[in-house]
């Protein structure tokens, strides 16, 4: 007999083994589906290509199209598929792939139906949508094509190149046309046009950075994650509601870590420039830098705005001069290139503040003014190099012997804000050269070619990697007291030591004499020299170097000690924090700005920087290809500095821009203001030298053109001509006081700067009245009265209508 208790026990036993037995039939199915293809590692792969459980119950699995094979497609009978645009993109693949061409005879709402181009190609797909959902399927397939392949396929398109490659422009976003359109060429092995490649290429960077104008709309954002990010951060977005629209107008960022840095490891010296925008919307990029302890540039702040005055530069400096609390301007030095309203703001907002002007630029102003060639360059380059007072007299009487119409040329330009003599020693800089604006313009090339936005994001970027780089290259490089420039400038002076006599006076002082005939006074105690080079950089010159090695101390003692690494450092401690994405932002409550309108440009954006008028076209290549003379070459070409007209034989402009293309010819002008209208035309008086004879006019008009046909006004004239009376001398009575200016006169009013020659005036023979241009109708134009040629047309149908009579 079994008890109850035994009972219970044999029934635990069987159900303990039961369970083992279910733990290895779970094992064995296990170790059956070890393979790496049978297990989901991540959850991207629970999109299988089965159906949904509501199709496993019903008994019905269709496979699901994987959107990571878009490019190389693979269909199935009862295939599904999430949108219409991601059948029909497989389609297009499928024919780049197989190198045929597929039409859609049917594409609507409800169904999708391709078959190939050739007729008798069996080949063909349709699809249809699912009851109540966005998906399609798959409802007739026939695989195989026997119709030939082709090269040229129809389903080639730019949109579907731009999401193939999009990888490939957001890893080089300046990849070349050309070579994109070879590497493509030999990827799919289909023709691509040269257009294609290139609608390709801007599709690819408009999804990649989004439409230029609808990142107006993102502007109040930007600045709202700029203030979250980066807190006390100075950002400031200026509209115009002149018009009733919220117009874009000016967009100012100060990031607080560059204002921190430059107050606490900068000297108190600004540069400020401006630079083109090249973006599809234009406009200007004001910028403010500084020099740092190594004599690089640092940037302190920007801004976009879409014109360039004396009101935008008078908004910017007021806001630099708030960001930087700047409230004793004496103590700062300002450089420009004498931008449009610059000086004025700079004079009203800084009247203490000393204001130097690029020389380089100062030179140029001097090179249009008729003053080019090496001797005056050297001339006004000696001046602005001077330290002293009285070797900028030297250098000025010199350039006035020279010419002293370039002497009087700097007679409203103050020494001081051009010339080292002049300038104040406190700011410890002696730079002539506004190198720094002009170095930071060219490391953002590529920032100012992109949308606004883009362009701050990347501008925000450079700043942020800048500061890292320069911190860590100092903290892991540099192993002495001073910066690597001021070392060298020092090693440099080392050694000119031999060119200097010092003669000790006491422990602080030394005369210095030096074999070229100078000699100067330098006193270690207060730091100076008599040449001056030491107290406006604050480094020491090659007197002050003799001086201190005499003495037997360290030079670096006696180096200013913003030029030293601590300072340097001082510089880049405050580090820009980084910002999210733009989907991360928050949406700001404010109305978004109106874009500008699209400046667009003719022909191909400029990408290098326009030459001087006397400047070499060749000096870029010549860095790259060697010197211009070759081996073997006797004689050098003439370079073309003026141009001139082929037509009229004057300078400045060509003959396609030629003034006489605009304006019809005087002499017809006049002839048509004298002819009566129902009798015929007298014959056209010139008067010359005191004579009045009847000529023709001095300019050729009846030449004839490349075709072989006469121009028009040619032919009026000469119907002119056939009319009038026989020869004769005829004395003209003295012209009428005071006449009225002509259509010729107002012209040349208008055409500044082109010298143009009168003709004389016409006299009428019967009358003696001088002709006038003013009873003839006219129209407006640009600003300047042109004669309607259909008067002109009217003058010759009467003389016609006189003719038959």
């Amino acid at each position: 007999m079994v008890k109850e208790g035994d009972e219970g026990d044999k029934e635990g036993v069987n159900v303990e083994e039961s369970d083992a037995e279910g733990l290895r039939a779970e094992d064995t199915e296990f170790e059956q589906l070890s393979g790496d293809e049978n297990i989901v590692w991540s959850d991207d792969e629970l999109n299988s290509n089965k159906g949904s459980d509501e199709d496993e119950e019903k008994g019905e699995t269709f496979p699901v199209f994987n959107p990571s094979c878009i490019f190389d497609p693979h269909f199935e009978l009862g295939m599904i598929f999430s949108t219409k645009e991601e059948f029909k993109t497989a389609i297009q693949s499928h024919a780049i792939k197989t190198k045929r061409n597929i039409k859609f005879a049917k594409n609507d709402k409800k169904r999708v139906h391709a078959k190939c181009y050739d007729k008798d190609c069996p080949w063909r797909i349709h699809a249809c949508r699912l009851k109540g959902e966005c998906t399609y399927q798959i409802r007739d397939y026939i695989p195989g094509h026997t119709c030939n392949i082709s090269f040229n396929v129809r389903n080639m398109k730019s949109s579907w190149l731009s999401k193939k490659y999009i990888h490939k422009f957001k890893s080089d976003p300046k990849r070349g046309v050309k070579g994109f359109r070879i590497d493509a060429i030999e990827d799919v092995r289909v023709n691509i046009s040269r257009n294609q490649a290139a609608r390709a290429k801007r599709l690819a960077l408009l999804i990649l950075e989004g439409s230029p104008s609808a990142q107006y709309a993102l502007l109040w954002d930007y600045a709202d994650e700029i203030k979250r990010s980066n807190p006390r951060s100075t950002v400031v977005l200026g509209t115009d509601d002149s018009g009733g629209a919220n117009l874009f107008d000016r967009f100012y960022v100060c990031l607080h870590a560059l204002r921190m840095n430059f107050l606490a490891g900068c000297r108190p010296v600004i540069c400020v420039d401006g630079c083109h925008l090249k973006g599809p919307h234009g406009g200007v990029l004001l910028t403010a830098v500084s020099i740092d302890a190594n004599n690089n540039f640092f940037p302190i702040c920007h801004a976009v705005v879409m014109r360039e005055n004396r009101e935008i530069w008078e908004w910017f400096l007021t806001l630099l001069k708030m960001d930087l609390h700047i409230e004793e301007d004496c103590k700062y030095t300002f450089m420009s290139d004498k931008q449009k309203g610059l000086v004025g703001a700079l004079q009203e907002l800084f009247p203490n503040a000393e204001h130097r002007f690029c020389v380089r630029h100062l030179h140029s102003n001097f090179k249009t003014s008729s003053f080019r060639g090496l001797a005056f360059k050297n001339g006004l380059w000696k001046a602005a190099r001077a330290t002293t007072v009285n070797q900028f007299n030297q250098r000025m009487q010199e350039l006035k012997e020279l010419d002293e119409e370039a002497y009087a040329w700097f007679n409203d330009k103050h020494p001081k804000e051009w010339s080292r003599s002049h300038f104040s020693t406190y700011p410890r800089c002696d730079i002539l050269l506004n190198n720094a604006c002009e170095c930071l313009n060219s490391n953002i090339l590529e920032a100012r070619e992109k949308p606004i936005l883009s362009m701050l994001e990347r501008l925000m970027e450079y700043f942020m990697k800048r500061l890292q780089v320069n911190r860590d290259r100092a903290l892991k490089k540099w192993k002495r007291t001073l910066c690597p420039k001021i070392q060298k400038i020092i090693d440099k002076n080392i050694e000119k030591l031999g060119d200097c006599i010092p003669i000790k006076s006491d422990d602080k002082h030394y005369q210095i004499s030096c074999f070229d005939g100078t000699q100067y006074s330098v006193d270690l105690d207060n730091w100076t020299c008599g040449c001056r080079k030491w107290d406006l950089s604050g480094i020491p010159c090659k007197h002050a170097v003799s001086a201190i090695f005499c003495q037997g101390e360290d030079i670096e003692k006696y180096t200013h000690q913003c030029y030293r690494v601590h300072s340097y450092l001082k510089a880049y401690q405050h580090a820009i924090l980084p910002i999210n994405g733009r989907e991360e932002w928050k949406k700001s409550a404010f109305n978004p700005p109106v874009p500008p309108k699209p400046v667009k440009r003719v022909g191909r954006p400029p990408k290098s920087r326009r030459l001087e008028a006397d400047e070499p076209m060749l000096k870029r290549k010549r860095r790259k290809t060697g010197p211009i003379i070759k081996e073997g070459v006797s004689k050098i070409k003439r370079q073309q500095t003026t141009v001139k007209c082929g037509k009229c034989g004057i300078q400045g402009h060509n003959a396609r821009g030629c003034p006489s293309k605009t304006v019809l010819n005087e002499h017809i002008l006049d002839a048509c203001s004298q002819v009566p209208p129902n009798d015929a035309p007298q014959k056209l008086q010139v008067r010359r030298k005191g004579k009045t004879s009847i000529e023709e006019p001095d300019v050729v008009i009846h030449k004839r053109t490349k075709t072989g046909h006469v121009p028009v006004a040619a032919r009026l004239f000469r119907k002119l001509k056939d009319k009038s009376s026989p020869k004769q001398a005829v004395t003209a009575p003295a012209p009428a006081p005071a006449p009225a200016p002509s259509m010729f006169a107002q012209f040349q009013q208008c055409q500044k700067g082109v010298k143009l020659k009168e003709p004389a005036p016409f006299v009428d023979a019967e009358t003696g009245e001088q002709g006038s241009s003013g009873s003839t109708p006219s129209i407006v134009k640009g600003g300047k009265r042109f004669v309607s040629l259909s008067n002109l047309s009217n003058v010759v149908t009467q003389l016609n209508k006189g003719k038959k009579m």
